[in-house]
């Protein structure tokens, strides 16, 4: 429908909302036949606002699993790097057309954007993977939900890319396994695994990132720098990851003879990561996972602080020998929101339940004593 008509008749039903709540008020409707009616509105506005909803995709789009999922292996073991051509320019300058996701061939009972659409996930454009439980890395951020060192760092793998090793050293920093795209993305740094043929006048290539970094690992040294200098240190040839671990603050030291250490991720959930850990010396153990100040550090169930680690992920210092180290995902203001929806919620019942206040001078629930002084007659104390 046309904006204005459809801002006018929501006008207008938010006018009868009004003029219902005020009717409800001046002549004491119950509390259900005001939400009955309030209820018949919002189905209301749906109905006349959205006359002809969204068409429905085959579901085939819903159940076909992907070839490049078996090319790359278990899914819960990699982390991918799915190549973004969305960006003004790119499909041009790599695959030599205007836009990249234009489909070849329709397929029988399908749709143009239904196809487009089952390409785009054969293709694992960004922000599809996870639907098959892969973990990805360095998505550009559309919602505006990554912190400003993720920005940074996912920013950096577009503007490297085309320089030496200087895209492969960002995927190994990342921990990331595999790339995706729809043309040989690193050129030779990149090993192929496999090429398939999608919906795409190009095909799906699947290329191995050599040697990257374990999601989890410890290291014995530590470099510090702040802002534009970290980015000048991760880029440096000298700086070695797997040695040494990259801080915004504190003192700068070399690894110790002969450190060693390991890492395994024991439990997971959506807020909590739980870690056994063994170190040959004091060190830094790095989770290849996002910083977030509202995660939360301890080891051996002693707080501990979270540090931002090689720009964009956590580390937590720990001393040598067998520790447990867990995060937890406690955000300040969590508390805060839960405090306000818990008396948000108890307002709204107090608004509900009818509310009876001191008995009226008719009220039939008045003694016999008081009903008698209130008529005039006198109390005699005689059984009845």
């Amino acid at each position: 429908r046309p904006a204005g008509q459809a801002l006018g008749t929501r006008a207008v039903l938010a006018l009868v909302a009004v003029g219902l709540a005020w009717i409800a008020g001046r002549r004491g409707w119950s509390p259900p036949l005001l939400a009955g009616g309030l209820a018949v509105l919002a189905v209301g506005d749906l109905a006349l606002v959205h006359p002809r909803p969204n068409p429905v995709a085959p579901p085939g789009i819903y159940v076909y699993r992907p070839d490049v999922l078996a090319a790359m292996g278990d899914g819960a073991a990699q982390r991918v790097y799915s190549y973004d051509y969305s960006d003004a320019g790119v499909a041009m300058r790599r695959l030599g057309r205007r836009y990249a996701h234009q489909v070849k061939g329709v397929p029988p009972g399908w749709s143009a954007e239904a196809a487009t659409a089952l390409g785009m996930q054969l293709s694992l454009v960004p922000q599809t993977a996870g639907r098959w439980d892969l973990r990805q890395a360095y998505d550009i951020d559309y919602r505006g939900l990554h912190s400003e060192s993720l920005a940074r760092l996912t920013h950096l793998a577009r503007l490297v890319e085309d320089q030496p090793g200087g895209l492969l050293r960002l995927l190994r920093l990342g921990a990331v396994t595999h790339v995706v795209g729809l043309h040989r993305v690193g050129g030779e740094a990149l090993e192929p695994v496999d090429v398939i043929p999608g919906l795409f006048p190009d095909p799906i290539w699947i290329l191995a990132v050599p040697d990257p970094l374990p999601r989890a690992y410890a290291v014995g040294g530590t470099r510090t720098a702040e802002g534009i200098e970290e980015v000048g240190v991760i880029l440096d040839p000298a700086f070695s990851p797997r040695d040494e671990v990259l801080l915004a603050k504190g003192p700068a030291r070399t690894a110790p003879a002969g450190f060693n250490g390991s890492v395994r991720i024991v439990e997971e959930a959506a807020d909590r990561v739980r870690l056994a850990v063994e170190l040959s010396a004091e060190g830094h153990v790095v989770l290849v996972d996002t910083h977030d100040p509202g995660w939360r550090a301890h080891v051996d169930g002693r707080p501990a602080a979270l540090l931002r680690a090689n720009v964009a992920f956590r580390a937590v210092a720990v001393p040598a020998g067998r520790h447990v180290v867990e995060m937890v995902y406690r955000p300040p203001l969590a508390l805060a929101g839960l405090v306000v929806s818990g008396l948000s919620l108890l307002l709204i019942v107090a608004l509900l339940v009818p509310w009876r206040g001191p008995p009226s001078r008719g009220d039939s629930t008045l003694t016999p004593s008081k009903r008698s002084k209130e008529t005039g007659e006198e109390e005699t104390g005689r059984e009845p």
